[in-house]
């Protein structure tokens, strides 16, 4: 039995559960990113805690940069090497767990 999940449910459902995880446009843009891979033919069930497990949400860079222990600073390119990043607003971006 499969539900089709709506951007409104997905909001909704995050900013009850998780209601300072993720931004109002950062829900969007994982949104759009999840239903862009089924576009293309993999079927993706909401599981939740998998998918705030895996996706984190900057504001930007320096957050990023606060957050991990390393001795390097990655730009952007150097994080898109390395793991999915999908950008939100003009500095924000959300990267899958790496």
């Amino acid at each position: 039995m499969k539900m089709t999940i709506t951007l409104n449910y997905f909001r909704n459902w995050f900013k009850k559960e998780k209601p300072n995880y993720y931004s109002y446009e950062g829900l969007e843009s994982l949104y759009d990113f999840l239903t862009e891979i089924e576009l293309c033919g993999k079927e993706i069930e909401f599981d939740p805690v998998t998918i705030w497990s895996d996706y984190t949400e900057y504001e930007n860079i320096e957050e990023f940069w606060t957050e991990r222990d390393e001795d390097e600073y990655p730009d952007i390119e150097s994080i898109k090497e390395r793991t999915t990043l999908i950008k939100v607003g003009n500095k924000g971006f959300i990267i899958k767990a790496f």
